[in-house]
């Protein structure tokens, strides 16, 4: 019997993950392989009516609604599916054969579509031009499991062709399949939606799950010199994640790195490898793993790295470099790894002074106005700057921020 001891294994990973990233003996950021999705773009021949992979699910009523397969726009190949809606008592549906999920693992839908213009005349009025897509599990029998919640995007015209993606959502415990849906309801009319291009990402039956579907960094949208600014590196869909390593850059003459632990998520209540190495002024390697046999699955955040902002900046970033790799538990033993080919950029504004929302280089009563006023509002990227703590909420936290300012005399 071999023994190892948790530091021996927690270094096989690491070094098995780097090695299948020399060799590029491992799994790439598509972490969704094919959905066996038929005539995503529509460049299959039409058959007595009938376009293969596709069929109505909610058919018209009279002939001021209508779909088809044309050359007239395509997003690529030559062809994509048209539908035009000009009744706002009809409508139609149009989705695509069942794929097989699998339940727990997380699935995204996404199509490339285009609408001619954001309204259209009809009978003398301006009608928007609107269109909508979907994506739906089902049952064994058939029938619908889950909400539309996050699966159901409405489109405007734009002229141009856009990229519609849900989020990724977990495919309940009962679904057997997940269809796509090009869809013109008795609310929304169209001169011309175009779709092309459908695709559906995930784990499907008898693929393995990666480490991981995603790496990213996360962090206040707002920073200030010299104070503490917490980066994330979380990761998305994790399943049986062991370890993570990942490349950092930035510019030193913005941000100072002070330390590295690994975050409560992926510990746990047990003792964890973690290590940061300065490679270069502006580059940081970070590596994080597990000991003995605990793993996480699931969306879990993985690090948290401090840094210091040295000075002010509209725009600052902190990258996560191309090539970061997640290892599962069993990496030892098969060698496989993901390696995320991709990387990406956290951006935050450095300022002078916390809480100076406005922007005009002081804090004083305006600021505090200003919170006060946004409390209790989603979060999004007018207001993030607001968020001053960086909790993803506008609350009284974020208030007693300038209240504190302006109580110990540090603001006007």
């Amino acid at each position: 019997m071999l023994i190892r001891n948790s530091w021996y294994r927690a270094i096989s990973i690491v070094l098995a993950a780097m090695l299948a990233l020399s060799l590029w003996a491992s799994v790439e950021t598509a972490w969704a392989a094919s959905s066996g999705l038929r005539n995503p773009g529509f460049e299959e021949p039409v058959s007595g009516g009938l376009i293969p992979g596709w069929s109505t699910f909610i058919s018209p009523k009279g002939s001021s609604v209508t779909y088809e397969v044309t050359d007239e726009k395509a997003h690529s190949g030559s062809y994509s599916l048209k539908v035009t809606d000009k009744d706002g008592a009809d409508g139609v549906s149009i989705w695509s054969h069942t794929v097989d999920v699998v339940p727990g693992e997380s699935y995204s839908g996404s199509v490339w579509m285009y609408i001619e213009g954001s309204s259209f005349m009809h009978n003398g009025s301006s009608v928007p031009n609107r269109g909508s897509f979907i994506m739906r599990f089902y049952n064994e029998a058939g029938q619908q499991v889950g909400s539309d919640t996050d699966a159901l995007i409405h489109h405007t015209g734009q002229s141009k062709w856009v990229k519609l993606s849900t989020k990724p959502l977990q495919a309940p415990s009962d679904a057997k399949t997940v269809r796509l849906i090009a869809s013109l309801s008795n609310f929304y009319q169209t001169s011309g939606a175009y779709y092309d291009d459908f695709e559906i990402e995930g784990v499907f039956p008898g693929e393995a799950a990666p480490a991981a579907r995603l790496l990213a960094l996360s962090g206040p949208a707002t920073a200030t010199v010299d104070g503490d600014y917490p980066v994330k590196l979380f990761a998305e869909s994790a399943s049986s994640l062991y370890a993570v390593e990942a490349v950092l850059s930035y510019d030193p003459g913005q941000f100072r790195f002070v330390s590295m632990q690994a975050a409560e998520s992926f510990h746990g209540e047990q003792e964890v490898y973690a290590e940061a190495r300065e490679l270069a002024p502006g580059k940081v390697k970070v590596i994080v793993s597990q000991l003995g046999e605990r793993s996480i699955s699931g969306d879990a955040e993985v690090a948290i790295m401090q840094f210091v902002p040295l000075a002010a900046a509209v725009s600052a970033k902190i990258n996560l470099e191309p090539f970061a790799i997640a290892a599962k538990q069993d990496a030892d033993e098969t060698g496989e790894s993901t390696v995320f080919q991709a990387g990406m950029t956290l951006e935050t504004t450095i300022k002078t002074h916390a809480g100076d929302v406005d922007d005009n280089g002081k804090i004083n009563l305006a600021d505090l106005i200003i919170v006060a006023q946004a409390i209790g509002r989603p979060v999004n990227g007018s207001n993030v700057r607001l968020d001053l703590n960086g909790d993803g909420e506008i609350d009284f936290a974020d208030l007693a921020v300038i209240s504190r300012l302006l109580v110990e005399g540090d603001a006007e």
